[in-house]
């Protein structure tokens, strides 16, 4: 990804800066110290916005960082928003700063997230999907001894029999009513007040314009910095951009290097993420073998010792083939297990299932790790709405039940949020745009 936005960005107009966009330093009482490593020159910060800018009242902090360039600064500066799920915007300014030593760069946070304020963590989440590796349930037509749902109750506070939507769902309802107690109101975290964070942030600077760039989940984002600030923008760079309301026959797009970047929201239902996976194991020539380890598991599912990250003590999962399918739709889109794909599906297609520990272990970081009030949020109020299946017409409720424990965890919280939808923006943004991959 970051290599071709070095050639997106050195392709687009780049006037010199002028002296009227040299930034000003962030105020003493926002700076904060940084969180992770940086580069001489940076500073971290605080913005305190609108929690909603339509509902004026409690005000929240967006997390940024400010890299100077040295003495050779002379270009517009790059603004870099990273997706949620994924790492910091922060994490990627040492890689930003080198490729870029002449301009400045600036990183911003999603409101929400792991390193803004509030942090919109939902722990009762991740404890119901990990509930889904830790023990059989109902559909998964397991068999379970009385002293194993003694065991499981205590563990995850749930009967071993119900469906991980409905666990999820319940989960969904207790960490909503805790923000709400913490005065969180979720319909200030979406794409739009996003967008205006990162606004903000260029005024709070006092940058006349700069480049935006947008991977993943935020490509909407800057693509609403574009059209709402049009005079601030020389140019934006879309990595894995996903329009609303875009159709098309997959979910995910190959990067460069064989990463699989998933779209949400188009096509995050059952068939959007189930022809995406099949289009990325094709394109990795292993497709009929992964469909004949997929209908074994579920014929016969496999136990595998793992770690619970959570609890940091080993259990036994049960993996069937469709839990298998969730688990690869998520992990494909990282270019480590993409490029050892083939030789995975080949191994567990001689029924090594040994092989499917390093998944199931990463599964189950990757779930406790999320942000998943962020990422709920986000999901049910911008992508979920501009889907071109049932989600385009109807309500989630109406969404039919997948075979994918990921697909129906995020119907049953969108369920019991019952968050309004967002309206797509109609808006095209006046500056160059560089999409990477995607649709729109």
């Amino acid at each position: 990804m970051i290599s071709r936005v070095v050639l997106a960005l050195a392709l687009s107009a780049t006037p010199s800066m002028t002296p009227g966009m040299t930034p000003a330093p962030p105020g003493v009482a926002a700076r904060q110290p940084c969180p992770v490593a940086m580069p001489p020159r940076t500073t971290c910060a605080f913005l305190e916005v609108p929690e909603r800018r339509d509902v004026p009242g409690r005000t929240i902090k967006v997390a940024y960082a400010v890299r100077v360039a040295g003495v050779d600064r002379g270009n517009d500066p790059v603004v870099l928003m990273g997706e949620e799920p994924g790492p910091t915007s922060m994490e990627t300014m040492s890689v930003l700063s080198a490729m870029f030593p002449d301009r400045d760069v600036v990183t911003v946070e999603q409101r929400g997230g792991r390193l803004s304020e509030p942090s919109l963590g939902c722990p009762e989440t991740a404890q119901a999907l990990l509930g889904r590796l830790r023990r059989p349930s109902a559909d998964k037509g397991a068999a379970v001894s009385a002293d194993e749902r003694a065991a499981v109750s205590a563990d995850v506070g749930a009967a071993v029999s119900a469906d991980v939507g409905a666990d999820v769902g319940a989960a969904a309802v207790r960490c909503r009513e805790r923000l709400q107690e913490q005065g969180i109101d979720l319909r200030g975290y979406r794409a739009q007040e996003m967008a205006a964070d990162v606004v903000a942030v260029r005024e709070e600077l006092g940058y006349d314009a700069w480049h935006l760039f947008g991977v993943g989940s935020s490509t909407r984002v800057m693509a609403a910095v574009a059209a709402a600030d049009p005079g601030g923008v020389r140019s934006m760079v879309l990595d894995s951009f996903q329009a609303p309301g875009a159709a098309g026959d997959a979910s995910t797009e190959r990067d460069h290097d064989g990463a699989e970047h998933d779209h949400y929201g188009a096509d995050r239902d059952h068939d959007g993420v189930e022809r995406g996976l099949g289009g990325a194991l094709a394109r990795l020539g292993v497709a009929e073998r992964f469909a004949a380890v997929r209908a074994r598991l579920n014929a016969s599912p496999a136990r595998v010792p793992a770690t619970d990250p959570v609890a940091a003590r080993a259990f036994t999962a049960e993996v069937t083939g469709d839990d298998l399918a969730a688990i690869m739709a998520e992990a494909l889109r990282g270019a480590d297990v993409a490029a050892v794909a083939p030789a995975l599906v080949g191994g567990l297609a001689e029924g090594r299932d040994e092989l499917l520990r390093p998944l199931v272990d990463a599964a189950g970081e990757r779930m406790a790790a999320r942000v998943w009030g962020l990422y709920h949020a986000v999901q049910c109020q911008d992508e979920v709405p501009f889907g071109t299946s049932a989600t385009s017409t109807a309500s989630a409720a109406s969404i039919p039940r997948s075979r994918l424990f990921t697909i129906n965890a995020d119907k049953a919280v969108c369920d019991a949020w019952q968050v309004p939808r967002s309206e797509p923006s109609n808006t095209t943004p006046a500056a160059p745009a560089y999409v990477l991959s995607g649709r729109y």
